[in-house]
């Protein structure tokens, strides 16, 4: 289709937003531009496919063309694809539930891409805040012990300045501690994206590596063809959503030990317990890390893989490794000695920062993190 000049501004700016970064630029006469893929010249026009369609340019419409280097080319050309496949302007009717697991995949990528942000945020935010809180915790400790064992203030107002600001403590204690507890629940909900992509994802991938393929091959339009170069460039770019895994453990009787590495220079050996609410570890593992009752974030119960509930100091980490995985602000749990195998359990505190899958009869930990 041949466009007027009255109406190329209108689409020249349209197409510059929908296809940042494609592959050829068209700069017009009138001073506007317009990216997309050229699929066809002669001498008289060009015919510009912008990804929501095709716009044919009279030459004399045109200053100048600009194409990329090779080398930037396959990166354009993957961006004209997946804008292709996004606006739907094509589905052969054989690929119909092909185009609809994708878009479910689609729409959950952006989503998940989305709150990545929001989720490190939050856990910076959580660290933060658990550090002050700490500061809090020992100051309170502090004052408490002055006012309980004893000391001779000069005099009552000093001591009931005292009080007021063991008060002020506690108070900034609790609402402390209240954040923290809308950061975890701000926390779980953001992670639920990553999941949920990913099992769309493989949904996806499962069909599009079983009928692309062959659907690719009996193709017979170049509408169609574009169709399902589209559905493997978006395989291909979800694939490397998910590069990077880290694989890890040995097998323990149907369980799976991995090496942990505490806030970069305790390392530990722990049992992956994806029932247990909460990584736990030794008292003897406490105090290598150099903690103790002023450092706790409290007692709490903590229910473990056989079903016990047990109460527990906890303690917030700066981070928790397995292989080059890392999570910051881990809230941790002390068990006597000898209570667990090894050094402890790596629960889900720990492990809901990731995709994991796990296989006891290999003994390996897989955890995938979105890139």
């Amino acid at each position: 289709m041949r466009l007027p000049p009255t109406v190329l501004g209108a689409i020249a700016l349209t197409a510059g937003l929908a296809t940042a970064g494609s592959a050829d630029t068209i700069y017009l006469a009138n001073g506007e531009e317009m990216k997309g893929l050229i699929v066809k010249e002669t001498a008289a026009a060009v015919e510009l496919d912008i990804g929501y369609g095709t716009v044919t340019l009279d030459r004399a419409q045109i200053r100048r063309i600009a194409r990329p280097p090779k080398k930037k080319r396959a990166a354009a050309d993957l961006g004209h694809r997946l804008r292709f496949l996004e606006s739907g302007r094509w589905v052969p009717p054989e690929g119909r539930d092909l185009f609809d697991l994708y878009k479910d995949a689609s729409d959950a990528r952006h989503e998940a891409l989305e709150l990545k942000p929001k989720f490190e945020r939050l856990m910076e935010e959580r660290s933060d805040l658990v550090r002050e809180l700490q500061d809090v915790n020992e100051a309170g400790a502090q004052t408490y012990e002055e006012l309980t064992d004893g000391q001779d203030y000069a005099d009552r107002q000093q001591r009931s300045r005292a009080a007021a600001e063991l008060r002020r403590l506690s108070g900034d204690m609790n609402q402390g501690v209240s954040r923290v507890r809308a950061i975890d629940a701000e926390i779980a909900e953001s992670a639920q994206a990553l999941p949920r992509y990913y099992a769309s994802y493989r949904r996806f991938q499962r069909a599009a590596k079983d009928e692309a393929p062959r659907l690719a091959k009996a193709a017979k339009t170049k509408d169609d063809k574009a169709f399902y170069d589209a559905i493997a460039a978006a395989m291909r770019q979800m694939d490397s959503d998910f590069g990077g895994a880290a694989e890890t453990g040995r097998p323990l009787e149907g369980h799976v030990i991995v090496d942990v590495l505490f806030n970069g220079r305790v390392k530990a050996q722990l049992m992956v317990d994806t029932g247990a609410s909460m990584t736990v570890v030794s008292e003897s593992i406490v105090r290598r890390l150099g903690l103790s009752e002023r450092h706790s974030a409290g007692r709490r119960q903590v229910q473990v893989a056989d079903g016990r509930i047990v109460e527990t100091q906890t303690y917030n980490l700066d981070t928790v490794a397995v292989g080059d995985k890392k999570a910051q602000g881990v809230l941790i749990a002390s068990i006597q000695d000898g209570a667990l195998p090894y050094d402890g359990l790596l629960g889900m505190s720990f492990l809901k920062n990731f995709l994991v899958e796990l296989d006891p009869k290999r003994g390996r930990l897989v955890l995938k993190a979105l890139n």
